[in-house]
């Protein structure tokens, strides 16, 4: 008896660039290799904000893109989440000071369901009644932030640090901040 024998004939693969979205001046992040240019949805890609040339301090910080669609031969992404490097995190907390940690899950004006989570780092240590009083505060500064701007807004205030700017602002009538920062800020 011959056998049958199945030949497997490989696609020729080529690079496909991968575009950010507009608010990243539609830059190119990097290329991918792929036989078929369909595959590439759902990919993620992380990149430091430094090197998107947003600004030398949020050296600090990273940012996952998703490639959503694609158009004329080029995979076009969307912001999926931003993020502190955990590094960062572990230089800023010193001893003398107390850590406070805090997630929320919120929604947009635009209805996107979002995930964020923040710490705050006081100057000296607090009492417990000082950290339930800065946690309840803040969360009703964050809520009503988050709700009252779309998703691609709140991410531009976050990168501009204009939210941590104004929570820590509002927050210092109660108790004075050495760091108020954004660990995480990420569709849910």
């Amino acid at each position: 008896m011959v056998e049958k024998v199945k030949l497997r004939i490989a696609k020729k693969k080529k690079w496909y660039p991968i575009m950010a979205p507009a608010a990243f001046r539609n830059m190119e992040l990097g290329e991918t290799l792929t036989d078929d240019i369909e595959n590439l949805k759902g990919r993620k890609l992380s990149l430091n904000l430094f090197s998107l040339g947003v600004e030398s301090r949020k050296q600090n910080a990273n940012i996952s893109f998703i490639v959503d669609r694609i158009k004329d031969n080029k995979a076009l992404t969307s912001v999926d989440s931003y993020f502190a490097s955990p590094n960062f995190i572990r230089r800023a907390v010193r001893a003398g000071k107390d850590k406070i940690d805090c997630s929320y899950l919120c929604e947009t004006s635009d209805k996107v369901k979002v995930k964020i989570k923040l710490f705050l780092i006081t100057s000296k240590k607090v009492t417990n009644s000082i950290t339930s009083s800065l946690r309840k505060q803040m969360k009703e500064f964050v809520e009503k932030e988050i709700k009252a701007n779309s998703f691609d807004k709140n991410l531009d205030s976050i990168l501009s640090s204009n939210l941590q700017k104004n929570l820590r602002n509002f927050l210092k009538k109660i108790y004075p901040l050495s760091v108020c920062e954004v660990k995480i800020f990420e569709k849910a």
